[in-house]
């Protein structure tokens, strides 16, 4: 009878090891520093937003994408187009894109900085194309202000913005039609 409840002990003693060996193979420890926020999901659900700390979590029916909030620098090089009098253009420009809402860029894009590109590119272009272009300080600091309001318009969808920007190059080549030779 002892040695009958020592066996049953000893196979409880192994089956309670195992358990735990196993439960803590899916505990997760996680830190997120001050400049990230984390999104946190449970059984592939949103549930909310973490900032600054350190979480543990179950590795099966929790995740935790961490992202990036510090201001990342972008540059956009020698983009061709034609403007509203068909004149050839080239422009180059400058900015920050941050996250503005954590939970839509990790749902919404897999690469922040990498997907946000091509919105911010076809803003400069369609906002080229749009105007008529004008080389002066002004002019680069008009297009300036057009790129980043059509380009945060785009970006609020998924949860992005861009900030800082400046044309850092702006090159037009006027076309001129000789009217006036011609005429009697």
């Amino acid at each position: 009878m002892v040695e009958g409840v020592s066996i049953l002990s000893v196979a409880c003693s192994v089956l309670l090891c195992m358990w735990g060996i196993t439960r803590l193979k899916r505990i997760k420890s996680v830190v997120i520093v001050d400049f990230q926020r984390g999104v946190r999901f449970r059984k592939g659900v949103f549930r909310d937003e973490i900032g600054a700390g350190a979480y543990t979590i179950d590795s099966q029916k929790e995740q935790i994408l961490i992202m990036d909030l510090r201001p990342r620098l972008i540059l956009i090089e020698r983009q061709g187009y034609q403007d509203a009098l068909q004149s050839p253009t080239v422009v180059s420009m400058a900015g920050e894109l941050l996250v503005s809402n954590a939970h839509l860029a990790a749902t919404k894009l897999k690469d922040p900085v990498n997907d946000a590109m091509p919105l911010v590119r076809d803003a400069l272009i369609n906002c080229g194309k749009q105007n008529i272009t004008d080389d002066s300080t002004t002019g680069r600091q008009r297009l300036s202000d057009l790129v980043t309001a059509a380009t945060n318009q785009e970006l609020a969808k998924v949860g992005m913005r861009i900030a800082n920007v400046e044309i850092t190059e702006l090159w037009c080549r006027q076309v001129h039609t000789a009217i006036g030779a011609t005429a009697n």
